[in-house]
């Protein structure tokens, strides 16, 4: 009979969370709480007539599910009920409180009934239990009961919260750190530097082979049993064809078919199984006749043979197949043998002799070559995707017999010694530097591939220019990590040698040769040619003084052999005078001090692809903050000395559901709040005024008030210009944030975020919705005219870069259906060097610059001559220039 003790023993858990939650709950959150429990009652009840299974509830709690369920009618289920009075908050709480308390009570003694099972006949009463279950599921606020024994837990996912216990925030707490520092798998190849500078011999080498051989192939044979008795427990038929060879038929007791243990020969047909939920689950299943008790087969009343299903297919045979099998597939003239399955404690076993294996097999090496083996065995663990000499991928090896090896190294920081690649491309912002050991303050960012750049890669930074990129095999220290290094170019691996007519020569593999070292600068030598037999290969090499100086590059030398056989001259000693110059390394090395490295305070998970990267909401916001508040105003009740004011955090668990309520989506101010975060370091909060039944949202940056803190006190000044402070003294603790009312915030976000990737408007996009030339010009006229009145000749005189400027202005205005009905109006043009911000209201048009936050450049009102303007003379001549060309693609297109 099955023992319920763990069932039991949850539910209590889970009685006894909701009994706590009715005492932790927030006052703020009780009105949700009391509506979803009342709610959870109907459903209950409603349980009572259940077509196939009816819950029968023990009358004194039936009579409290239906108190609880008069504060939710059916009809009314799912939407908000009338505000219950604050004095009755407290009473309803302790009334539910009660109710769980009774159920915990029940569930108590139907517990002691099992866990006296041993001592007693007694059992559990299936229908209290049934009941108990069917109540605290109705409304579960402690799934962590059951995830706390899920292996994904921690490891691929965090801990779903739902309440407020001291479990739930240990929970939450935790789920914040895991999602900062989710542990993220990387190649093994990455970690082969790992052991560097321990040495060891081939025969340590072979003897490293044969461990991990044996080991390998013991945690196979492990893995394979705990599957199989997972998939399949239970007896299995081994089943022989005249041939001699077998199939396994596992998972017996699941099927129960009624001749199993018939002594006659077996007849099988194979059908896919098509309802397995996940991939482990056996492919295909054997359906075999039905026999009566006297042997003979039963038919269905269509005169076919009865048919049932026997068992699945073991793994063990599915692999003999190798994937030959086809639906319908049949097996007659089996004969049958009913053997034992594979059993739990065989599981143990397997996996027991693996640990002893690796014990004995350790204590068999003398110590003073632990190390050394360990390093071997390393070594073919994670040996490169090309290396398939031992075909080795998983070092768990190396970890069950070395590990006191490897956590040994983990006291120091073993990878400080890195090969930057692609210093020799445009994209190194140090092209043509010869580093020399020189120390540097160095980041790690991940920006795309020059390579590649739909795919990203890590880059090196060196005093916050791009140098190279890591490659993906080697070893990589987290983005975002600081230090200092010395860099160092190895000699160049070419060399490109000119022509007196400007004809160029590509010589690499040089060193292969004595002037492999050198340095080239410009040098004018004679260069001779030689055609090599290497193999049977010709290697034509450039020779400087008679002395070999590198292999010319093939196409090179196709072209250079092309010119030469159409003037009628032999490759062969063809001489000529031309300047060598060494090319630009290929890679960097980088030999980091690890005492200096910083690493991130909040990591940057690696993404593989590029994403379209938007610019940050706080910039965008910044120059229309900056516009529309230039003075604190402190309105509303958030200055109300007589309402009340609370506070939820934007990180806070219920920080969703809260808005939600409100009818507010949450996520725009959720990636507000991750940007200040990660770019100031400081908390975002909600603020909740109320008074006289009058509720106003505020979002609120905290902001720091130590003299320690003062440069993060400026960045926040610098990024946020919100309307409101407030600064109050409470208890001996200064409260300080800087707050703007939610749906205004809500309005500017919104305005901005579908802009941060905005391109330039093109007029020949305007000519896609098929407008004449003249009536584009039209209505840009009419747009600047609009937006800027006093634009007529009679009232302000524009200089014609002006003009042409805001023509530009005006259209990528005009081209950003964002803007449609908005207050304020943004877009960027010029290639994105420029952003315009109109404000309609009090009719203010601003430029400002947006790659160099120069600020404002250009600012003019309706009616008004320009109020500043601080574009540079070139600046106005590339205005004009645009414009025209812009103008001249729209005639041609």
């Amino acid at each position: 009979m099955e023992n319920k003790i763990g069932i039991v023993a949850n539910l209590c858990m889970k009685g006894i969370a909701l009994e706590n939650e009715c005492i932790s709950i927030p006052r703020k959150e009780a009105q949700k709480f009391i509506q979803d429990i009342s709610c959870a009652a109907v459903k209950m009840l409603k349980a009572e007539n259940h077509h196939t299974q009816p819950i029968q509830y023990p009358e004194n709690i039936r009579m409290q599910i239906v108190e609880l369920a008069q504060l939710c009618q059916p009809e009314k289920q799912n939407k908000a009920l009338a505000l219950i009075p604050e004095s009755k908050i407290e009473k309803l709480l302790e009334k539910i409180g009660k109710f769980y308390h009774d159920i915990v009570g029940t569930l108590g003694g139907q517990l002691q009934i099992e866990v006296d099972r041993g001592k007693s006949a007694n059992r559990s009463d299936p229908n209290i239990v049934n009941a108990c279950n069917t109540i605290i599921k109705s409304f579960d606020v402690a799934p962590w009961v059951e995830e706390r024994k899920s292996s994904e837990v921690y490891t691929k996912n965090t801990m779903n919260v739902k309440g407020h216990s001291a479990i739930d925030k240990m929970a939450s707490r935790t789920n914040e750190a895991f999602a900062q520092s989710a542990i993220v798998p990387r190649s093994t190849q990455q970690f082969q530097t790992f052991f560097k500078g321990v040495e060891f011999t081939p025969a340590q080498k072979q003897k490293a082979v044969s461990i991990k051989k044996i080991y390998d192939s013991l945690i196979r044979r492990a893995i394979h049993i705990s599957r199989e008795v997972k998939l399949a427990p239970g007896l299995k038929i081994v089943a022989t064809n005249p041939q001699g060879s077998q199939i396994e038929i596992v998972g017996l007791a699941q099927k129960k078919h009624p001749n199993i243990f018939d002594n006659r020969k077996l007849n099988i047909t194979l059908i896919e199984n098509k309802n397995h939920f996940n991939e482990t689950d056996n492919k295909w299943i054997a359906i075999a006749p039905v026999f009566d008790e006297c042997g003979k087969p039963k038919f269905k009343t269509n005169g076919q043979q009865q048919r049932k299903h026997l068992g699945y297919i073991s793994e063990v045979s599915l692999q003999q197949f190798q994937g030959s099998i086809k639906p319908f597939t049949e097996f007659n003239n089996l004969i049958q043998k009913i053997e034992p399955g594979l059993t739990p404690s065989q599981v143990r076993a397997a996996f027991k002799q693996v640990k002893e294996f690796a014990a004995t097999t350790r204590e068999n090496i003398p110590d003073s070559e632990k190390e050394a083996v360990a390093a071997a065995m390393w070594q073919i663990s994670t040996a490169s995707k090309d290396n398939t000499q031992y075909g080795f991928k998983k070092t768990s090896a190396a970890f069950a017999l070395f590990g006191e090896e490897v956590i040994g190294r983990l006291e120091q920081l073993q990878f400080t010694e890195f090969a930057i690649v692609g210093t020799h491309k445009p994209c190194n912002e140090y092209l043509g530097r010869k580093w020399v050991g020189e120390k540097v303050e160095c980041t790690i960012e991940q920006a795309p591939d020059p390579a590649n750049p739909t795919q990203n890669k890590r880059w090196l930074l060196a005093e916050d220019k791009k140098l190279g990129v890591f490659r993906s095999e080697s070893a990589q220290l987290p983005i975002g990590t600081s230090f200092t290094a010395e860099i160092t170019s190895p000699a160049s691996a070419s060399v490109i040698v000119t022509s007196t007519k400007g004809n160029q020569l590509k010589v690499g593999q040089l060193k292969k040769y004595e002037a492999a070292d050198r340095e080239w600068k410009g040098e004018e030598r004679i260069i001779t040619i030689k055609l090599s037999n290497i193999g049977k290969a010709i290697k034509p090499i450039a020779l400087i003084d008679d002395k070999p100086l590198g292999e010319i590059d093939r196409e090179s030398f196709k072209l250079l052999s092309e010119k030469l056989n159409a003037r009628g001259i032999e490759a062969e000693g063809f001489q000529f005078e031309g300047k060598v110059e060494s090319s630009p390394a290929t890679i960097a090395h980088i030999k980091v001090d690890s005492q200096t490295v910083i690493y991130p305070y909040i990591w940057t998970k690696e993404e593989f692809l590029v994403t379209d990267e938007k610019v940050s909401l706080l910039d965008e916001l910044k120059p229309i903050l900056n516009e529309i508040y230039q003075e604190k105003s402190n309105q509303g009740l958030l200055h109300d000395d007589e309402a009340s004011l609370g506070v939820l955090a934007v990180k806070d668990v219920y920080f969703e559901s809260f808005l939600k309520e409100k009818n507010i989506e949450p996520e725009i101010f959720k990636n507000l709040s991750d940007e200040i975060v990660k770019k100031i370091g400081v908390e975002s909060l909600i603020g909740i005024a109320n008074k006289d039944n009058i509720e106003e949202l505020y979002f609120c940056v905290t902001f720091p008030t130590e003299v320690s803190e003062q440069k993060t006190a400026a960045r926040i000044d610098d990024a946020l210009n919100f309307p409101l402070l407030y600064d109050q003294l409470q208890d001996g603790q200064r409260i300080k944030f800087i707050a703007i009312e939610l749906n205004e915030l809500r309005q500017l976000i919104n305005q901005t975020e579908s802009q941060t990737k905005q391109s330039t408007t093109q007029l020949t996009e305007v000519k896609a919705i098929n407008e004449k030339v003249s009536d584009v010009k039209n209505y840009i006229e009419k747009d600047i005219s609009a937006a800027v009145p006093g634009d007529a000749p009679l009232k302000v005189k524009r200089e014609e870069w002006e003009k042409q400027m805001l023509k530009l202005a005006l259209a990528s205005l005009k081209n950003n259906p964002a803007n449609a009905g908005e207050e304020i109006q943004t877009a960027t043009f010029s290639d994105d060097k420029y952003r315009v911000i109109h404000h309609v209201p009090s009719e203010i048009l601003r430029i400002v610059d947006e790659e160099n936050h120069r600020g404002t450049l250009y600012k003019v009102q309706k009616g008004k001559p320009v109020q500043v303007c601080k574009f540079t003379e070139d600046e106005k001549r590339s205005f004009e220039h645009d414009a025209k060309q812009q103008q001249k693609g729209l005639q041609q297109g």
